[in-house]
């Protein structure tokens, strides 16, 4: 069996601003390695707070990281209140990555197949 990605460090790493963009690729690269081979309850930990700023990053991380979300969405848990928003869901707090989530999952629910 693959040995098991440091997913936690990697996704620290990743989020960090202070990343250099190279590193910060390469982070991304195998934590979508990793996450596809992780437990459920371990994407819904690590994946979310991936998202946050992810208006802010160029096109191909994002679509990247619109995997991860499409991969884990399943396993994310819901927050039963706008108090809870935060803790579990933290890219929906800020505007411009609320707006984009909500955007790309609107164009994924309204996908004809050709």
């Amino acid at each position: 069996p693959p040995a098991p990605l440091p997913l936690t460090p990697l996704a620290k790493q990743f989020a960090n601003p202070a990343t250099a963009p190279m590193a910060s690729n390469f982070c991304l690269v195998y934590l979508e390695m990793g996450l596809g081979r992780a437990a459920p309850a371990q994407r819904a930990v690590v994946v979310p707070p991936l998202l946050r700023g992810i208006a802010r990053r160029g096109a191909a991380q994002q679509e990247t990281l619109f995997s991860l979300l499409l991969g884990s969405l399943s396993e994310l848990p819901l927050p039963g209140s706008h108090a809870e928003l935060e803790g579990r869901l933290p890219f929906l707090t800020d505007p411009a990555d609320r707006a984009l989530v909500l955007e790309w999952l609107l164009d994924l629910l309204q996908f004809l197949p050709p």
